[in-house]
This record gives C-alpha cells, sequence and structure tokens, in this order.
C-alpha cells in the first residue's frame, strides 16, 4: 500500500513517532556533513584570524616602542654632533683668524679701506650719504607729498 505525501504529512502531524522512508531527500543528506565542514572551517578560520591579529597588534606595538627609542637616540646623537661641529668650526674659525697670513690680508683691507674713505673717491660718497642734511630734505620732500597727493 502506498501512502500520498499528503497523507505523510497528515499521519505526522496527528502522531510525530511516525517514520517514514524515502522522507529525507539527497539534497539533504548531502547538506548536512558540508554544513560541519563549513562550520568546522568557520572556527578554524577564527581562531587562526584572532591569533593572526593579536601577534599583529603586539608586533605594531612593540614596533612603536623601538621606533620611540630609536628616535630619541637619534635626537641625542644628532644634538651631540651639532654641538660638536660647532665647537670645531669656532676653534677653527679663531685659529683661521689669527694665522699670519688672514692678518696680513686685514691689514690690506684695513689700508684700502682707509685710504678709499680719506681719498678723493670715498670722502664724497660718504660724506652724500651722511651728510644731516638728508634728514631734513627726506622729511620736507614728505611733508610736500603728503599735503599735496
Amino acid at each position: 500500500m502506498e501512502f500520498s505525501k499528503m497523507d505523510i504529512i497528515a499521519a505526522s502531524a496527528k502522531d510525530p513517532n511516525v517514520s517514514v522512508r524515502g522522507q529525507r531527500s539527497e539534497v539533504i543528506s548531502h547538506l548536512g556533513p558540508a554544513v560541519q565542514v563549513a562550520l568546522q572551517f568557520q572556527r578554524i578560520l577564527s581562531v587562526v584570524s584572532l591569533s593572526v591579529l593579536l601577534r599583529t597588534y603586539f608586533l605594531a606595538t612593540h614596533l612603536l616602542l623601538v621606533s620611540k627609542f630609536v628616535a630619541w637616540q637619534a635626537i641625542i646623537v644628532s644634538r651631540f654632533v651639532l654641538f660638536q661641529t660647532a665647537v670645531t668650526s669656532w676653534v677653527a674659525g679663531r685659529a683661521a683668524w689669527n694665522c699670519k697670513s688672514m692678518r696680513r690680508i686685514r691689514k690690506k683691507f684695513e689700508y684700502e679701506f682707509y685710504t678709499f674713505i680719506l681719498g678723493s673717491g670715498g670722502n664724497s660718497l660718504f660724506c652724500m650719504m651722511f651728510w644731516p642734511g638728508w634728514w631734513i630734505l627726506g622729511l620736507v620732500t614728505l611733508a610736500i607729498w603728503s599735503c599735496i597727493g
């Protein structure tokens, strides 16, 4: 005797202990293990990704601390090198300024400067530049310009 699907559904609704052969299809029988494999793979993937995330966090934190330390060391070393360079440059400059050939060159420049100022060309130039009347002429010109224009 064969039962239709409606009879099976009606019988299973009335009595839950009724078992019917052939009720499960092949898709459902293959879907169960596939879902179990997918769930297992998801658990493994979550454990691996959490492990990678934690390792990355600790590595990034460690790299930040190391980079801060290296930056501070670089600042200290660069300040020391800058100070030593300035001191060495100052000592070298003083040595070059006080050497015999530099003193001769300085004396030559002083002589040329004094002869230019006291000579004919420099005297008139400096008188034109530093004559006190230029201030008076400049103020008068500024007053006229502001009144007229």
